[in-house]
């Protein structure tokens, strides 16, 4: 979940005690036109909460999976309880950059890809069915 954009809070720091300023979920939420922080309660659980978000945005990926610069992020993800739910919004909200649900940019197109090939073979199904 690499939207962590602001600053981790101090560790005497608790979430009550976060202004809106520092609080990652409610700059994502502006970031993003006011989606609701009900859609992005997930992020209280993830993994990655508090970690640089330079780890879910590595500086020598090619944008071509690449495994390798990805690894760290990657691995973080492996372990999160929430990679699912990040990996929709990403994809729901076309982030174009970084590791989010273990999937790096280059993967989300390939899943958007590989999706929307299905929704159109099942159109075409329930078109052919319905001629009949």
């Amino acid at each position: 979940m690499p939207p962590v954009t602001a600053p981790a809070p101090s560790s005497t720091q608790t979430a009550s005690s976060r202004s809106a300023a520092t609080d990652p979920i409610r700059v994502i939420v502006d970031q993003h036109g006011g989606l609701s922080t009900d859609l992005l309660a997930w992020q209280r659980h993830a993994a990655c909460r508090g970690l640089e978000a330079e780890i879910f945005y590595p500086p020598d990926s090619d944008d071509a999976g690449d495994d390798e610069a990805a690894f760290e992020a990657k691995a973080v993800c492996a372990a999160c309880a929430v990679s699912g739910e990040c990996l929709e919004y990403a994809i729901a909200v076309r982030e174009k950059e970084g590791v989010w649900g273990g999937q790096t940019a280059a993967e989300r197109v390939r899943i958007i890809r590989r999706r929307r090939r299905a929704a159109a073979r099942a159109r075409n199904a329930q078109a052919a069915v319905a001629s009949n």
